[in-house]
């Protein structure tokens, strides 16, 4: 193939920055690089992405200009206020940028905010100077927005939905694996190794999914026309990796052989899953014969069950039998969706649920401790462009902003990785500064110039991991060539501007190093003790109502200073620990993390099943139940030691849970069996809950276990938390 994905990447990047270039200096518009920016920025992979993140940033920069407005008109009498003020901004913009929606939106909001308003006070511009700046702000990002959009859809447009078609085979794919490999897990074991492969493949196809949506929203009709139908789709695939998250925890604990004996067409069931399953990858193939396979699953009925049996065998049984009965309904509905997007008619098509969000408000503090980051390198910068003179001037002020953004939210990747990127540009640019341009009488060996340098530099940087190592280097190209019509040479010129991205790189490392919850090992045990404080809101609530306005307000303000989703957490330390395998060589301390991150994962997804059973009236009289309260009460008490310090969890901590557990089954079945005559229905509910609540503790004492492995090795001796580690804790 003469021409590659990359070649026409750099390519598409190259020309488009000559284009801006070109059109800004014919206009005769000052700063042309701002549109060299806007082309750095929103070069994507597909069209529709690039369309998306283009529209992204004209409204951010719309919306940064209001607030940079806004600052100047209100706080210019006092210097202290103005940088409190922006600085409040920027930082509420960081909050939101950490959102699940427009999170390219929130950060041009912050850093155009910055900009107008740092170049107003540092050149003490006029009100009407301040506007013409605004208004050339907004020309130049329209220019390099329209310049890129032009090029990628006149040459080799690549539009996204074909993309997005091509990653939902994957997705399917990948989910088909998934599930028949937790039901062979009923029958044979399979390594551990091989399911977190297929775990890993078929979240990472999910994710994808997910962002190339929103691109082809944006330049695919098809997709446009039914964009409802495609975010149904994503949303019950979501729910589809929820369920099979649910057949591997709920396998952990059945007893497969008697679920076997109880339902004898279980073989029949899966080969009529299996059909499902495959036909739904059929459709995406475009295959045309399609054929939707009827099936009945048995319910569980006093006859199958007998209540003189082992409670808790039928417990694991009937967990299990649930996730398989849901599964089959999930991809039933996913395949019948499938044929009306893919313009399959079918008789059998239900209308389209509403797409249901949380309305739930809570402070995240994840994103709280992302927004102070950025408050405090404001402030930071800011002292120190008033008190010592530092090259950039106003520049250094403005790109530390812009990337202290960045990097708050990538705490995981060092910010010294962009010293040798910073060092190749500054060399690229500065040759062109210094003995290429000076020779130049036209824009031709000018735009010749420009072509070749962003050539090479997208060309270096094309994967989707260097994206920041592109940006980063297109900005230096940017400023240290500095092109404009009226073009001035200085040879100190291109060793500022290195200076001052050496001093922004060393002064980031520097902050960020000094953050109390920038290295892992604190920030893993800062969000595990957000964790719990999460899980302790959802237990001293849970099966309890308001009473009251004034109970109504407590329990608002309760669950707003909560933390939010507790999955989302246990997402979040996910990265962490994988990173903190990478620290430790030693095996067995990365079979401990690991341990330690399926424990996490274990917890959030059987909270979430314990939560969605309690919904269900005839369990809310369980927690009633003397075994539940004490349950109930005695991990409120533990997750208040865990919230003060996660890192003494052992197994000791954990003697009362067990204690009650150990007893608290049998006594509730007989209390329960006792005081009532249960239908099928409720017996179908006693076993949900019973099993809950049981798998809930196991996973406790699984986390436990885990942190108790972990901690001599990883989380001991840390200076947050462990002033002064004790010698009774001990090493596995």
């Amino acid at each position: 193939m003469l021409f590659n994905d990359r070649l026409k990447s750099a390519l598409k990047t190259a020309l488009a920055m000559v284009l801006a270039y070109g059109l800004a200096l014919s206009f005769g518009w000052d700063k042309p690089m701002w549109a060299g920016f806007a082309v750095a920025f929103i070069s994507l992979s597909t069209t529709g992405l690039t369309v998306n993140k283009g529209l992204l940033r004209f409204l951010g920069t719309m919306s940064g200009i209001l607030c940079s407005l806004l600052i100047l008109m209100l706080l210019t009498n006092n210097r202290w206020q103005l940088i409190t003020g922006l600085s409040l901004i920027v930082g509420f913009c960081t909050y939101m940028s950490g959102g699940a929606n427009r999170q390219y939106f929130w950060r041009v909001t912050g850093f155009v905010t910055t900009i107008i308003t740092f170049y107003s006070i540092a050149y003490d511009l006029s009100d009407i100077k301040t506007f013409n700046l605004a208004v050339l702000r907004v020309q130049e990002t329209v220019l390099g927005i329209v310049t890129y959009t032009t090029v990628t859809v006149i040459l080799w447009p690549k539009s996204s939905y074909r993309e997005l078609q091509t990653e939902t085979r994957h997705l399917v794919a990948a989910q088909n694996r998934l599930q028949a490999a937790y039901y062979r897990l009923l029958t044979q074991p399979i390594p551990t190794s091989d399911i977190e492969a297929l775990r890993k493949a078929e979240l990472d196809s999910l994710n994808r999914f997910g962002e190339l949506l929103e691109g082809a929203t944006s330049d695919s009709y098809p997709v446009m026309e039914k964009k409802r139908q495609w975010r149904c789709f994503h949303q019950l695939s979501r729910e589809l990796h929820r369920q099979l998250e649910g057949w591997r925890e709920c396998i952990a604990i059945a007893d497969t052989q008697h679920l076997l004996a109880i339902i004898p067409n279980l073989p029949d069931f899966e080969q009529s899953l299996t059909q499902l399953s495959e036909n739904r990858a059929a459709i995406w193939e475009n295959s045309k014969t399609i054929h939707i396979p009827s099936f009945i699953l048995p319910t569980f009925s006093d006859q199958q069950i007998p209540k003189t049996d082992n409670k808790r065998q039928l417990i694991g049984d009937y967990l299990l039998y649930n996730r398989i009965r849901d599964t089959s309904t999930l991809t039933r509905q996913l395949l019948l969706l499938s044929m009306d997007i893919m313009n399959r008619k079918t008789t059998d098509c239900h209308p389209l649920q509403a797409i249901r969000k949380s309305n739930v408000l809570s402070l995240d503090y994840y994103r709280l401790a992302a927004a102070c980051r950025v408050m405090v390198i404001m402030w930071i910068v800011f002292v120190l462009w008033i008190n010592i003179r530092i090259p950039g001037d106003t520049a250094f002020l403005m790109i530390t902003t812009i990337f202290g953004c960045v990097f708050t939210y990538r705490m995981d990747i060092p910010v010294k990785r962009l010293y040798w990127p910073m060092a190749k540009a500054a060399l690229i640019a500065s040759s062109c500064y210094l003995l290429i341009m000076p020779m130049l009488s036209s824009f031709l060996g000018l735009g010749i110039m420009l072509f070749c340098t962003s050539f090479y530099t997208s060309y270096c940087y094309s994967k989707p991991d260097q994206i920041l190592n592109r940006v980063f280097s297109l900005l230096m190209l940017a400023s240290i060539t500095s092109i404009s019509n009226v073009q001035t040479y200085d040879v100190i010129h291109p060793l500022n501007i290195t200076l001052m991205f050496a001093v922004i790189i060393t002064l980031l490392s520097v902050i960020i190093a000094f953050c109390p919850t920038s290295k892992p090992k604190t920030l893993s045990l800062w969000l595990i003790r957000l964790y719990f404080r999460q899980v302790r809101f959802v237990f001293r609530w849970m099966g309890k109502t308001p009473q009251g306005w004034s109970g109504w307000v407590n329990y608002r303000a309760e669950q707003f200073c909560s933390g939010g989703d507790w999955l989302l957490t246990s997402h979040r330390l996910t990265p962490l620990l994988q990173k903190l395998q990478t620290q430790h060589d030693t095996s067995k301390v990365n079979d401990h993390l690991r341990e330690l991150i399926y424990a996490l994962e274990s917890m959030s997804y059987r909270l979430d099943m314990l939560i969605q059973c309690t919904d269900d009236t005839r369990t809310r009289q369980l927690l009633d139940q003397r075994p539940v309260s004490e349950w109930l009460e005695t991990l409120r008490a533990l997750f208040d030691t865990w919230i003060r310090s996660p890192e003494t969890a052992d197994r000791q901590a954990l003697t009362g849970v067990e204690a009650i557990l150990a007893g608290s089954e049998d006594r509730l079945f007989q209390n329960v069996e006792s005081a009532m005559t249960l239908s099928t229905e409720d017996d179908e509910a006693l076993y949900s809950f019973i099993g809950y609540y049981k798998n809930f503790c196991l996973a406790v004492s699984h986390f436990a276990t885990a942190m108790e492995s972990l901690r001599a090795q990883v989380f001991l001796n840390e200076p947050i938390f462990n002033k002064e580690p004790s010698h009774e804790q001990r090493t596995p």
